[in-house]
């Protein structure tokens, strides 16, 4: 069964590098959805497919590229909803 996570992510998250960094560890685990900036200055990540695969994404997110600092987040899962096809950055 296909799972979905939903990321936000608070810190030093924006003008660092970070979409494509989750593009590339989602691509890298075959994984769809989205990476987005929001107004408020956090990263909202959204990821469909396996959830062994999506839990290594989710330690990776936590992580994020050199220059980042992640001090906050929230995850939330669920079932996928389906209609993506990649992973796409915003």
């Amino acid at each position: 069964m296909l799972r979905s996570i939903t990321v936000r992510l608070k810190g030093r998250v924006q003008g660092v590098g970070f979409r494509y960094y989750a593009e590339v560890a989602a691509r890298r685990r075959s994984l769809v959805g989205y990476a987005k900036n929001e107004d408020d200055g956090s990263l909202v990540v959204y990821a469909e497919g396996e959830e062994e695969k999506l839990a290594g994404f989710v330690e990776e997110l936590l992580v994020g590229p050199r220059l980042a600092r992640v001090e906050g987040h929230s995850i939330s899962w669920g079932e996928a909803r389906g209609g993506y096809d990649d992973f796409y950055v915003f």
